[in-house]
């Protein structure tokens, strides 16, 4: 993966969204970042919570037109 990325979960539960974020962020080299779009604020700052205990750099959720988003800057 080249550069920033988004990948759009917006349309996944929060369980599935984690895991497909793992999977995206396990490809991802130390100075790439990585957004994610998701359905709302509240599944944001859970998926941003849980991704800053795996000791990512998470940054704070963000309202977005009709959703939110989070980025996640490389490797922990």
């Amino acid at each position: 993966m080249d550069g920033d990325q988004l990948l759009d979960l917006s349309e996944q539960r929060c369980l599935a969204g984690y895991v497909l974020a793992l999977l995206a962020l396990s490809r991802l080299g130390p100075a790439q970042r990585l957004g994610l779009r998701l359905r709302d604020l509240r599944q944001a700052r859970w998926l941003a919570a849980r991704l800053g205990r795996l000791g990512y750099r998470v940054g704070p959720p963000a309202a977005e037109a009709g959703a939110a988003l989070v980025t996640v800057e490389g490797r922990p």
